[in-house]
């Protein structure tokens, strides 16, 4: 029987660019839900079986830096995404992105922001219209708990969502503190005409600054990048 067999270019620095991003990608599902975990399996899969149907006459190996791309692609696209809207925007984005150009190395853009880009023009009322909220820290387990994390709000009658600089150009009264925001505890309700709003994530692996600087930082330990561009 025929099966599929993919190979993997071995790229240690990639590898560690991986681990850097393994804070986010915790923060993500932590902060939404299992929910999350299934987005980078989605993008991971449709990224790498794209690279590998563009690399198999050749017997070429596909690039590592192909998760790199997957789990990236995923971290910057909100959890309320449609699934198949995950897959079309992962295959634009090594189609297009990356193997339009000649394949890894040769790639001008970067591919998972030329995914989230196509996303992005392709459907934008759920790319830039749609949120839900995310656990704080004193909703431990949080998303850890649950496919897809839900407040309490019972007791609010009307409830619509917004991401925290959103809520902030809408003249709140009340925001979380700055403190807050870099930690991630952007959970909240503050009203706006009458009406309650719930202060929602955006993409899934942007909620915690704290989270973002570790891996950043790692991946400076480790000399697989610059602080100087």
């Amino acid at each position: 029987m025929p099966h599929l067999a993919i190979s993997f270019q071995k790229q240690p620095p990639m590898r560690k660019v991986l681990l850097g991003l393994m804070p986010a990608a915790a923060g993500a599902v932590f902060f939404f839900g299992w929910i999350a975990l299934f987005f980078i399996v989605i993008s991971l899969l449709s990224c790498v079986l794209t690279e590998w149907l563009f690399l198999r006459k050749k017997g070429g190996k596909v690039p590592e830096a192909v998760l790199v791309t997957g789990l990236l692609y995923a971290l910057i696209l909100p959890p309320t995404l449609p699934f198949y809207m995950i897959i079309l925007g992962a295959v634009f984005a090594i189609t297009f992105g990356k193997m339009a150009f000649g394949g890894f190395g040769f790639n001008i853009f970067n591919p998972a922001m030329v995914g989230r880009a196509f996303v992005y023009i392709t459907f934008p009322i759920h790319m830039t219209n749609r949120w839900i909220p995310a656990a704080n820290f004193s909703d431990f387990p949080g998303g850890f708990a649950a496919w897809r994390f839900t407040p309490d709000v019972s007791n609010i009658s009307t409830i619509t969502s917004a991401t925290a600089s959103h809520a902030y150009r809408a003249g709140a009264e009340t925001l979380p503190s700055i403190m807050q925001l870099i930690f991630g505890n952007i959970n909240g309700v503050f009203q706006k005409l009458g009406e309650s709003v719930f202060i929602g994530g955006g993409s899934l692996g942007e909620t915690s600054a704290l989270f973002i600087a570790a891996g950043g930082a790692y991946i400076l330990y480790k000399k697989v990048a610059k602080w100087r561009l």
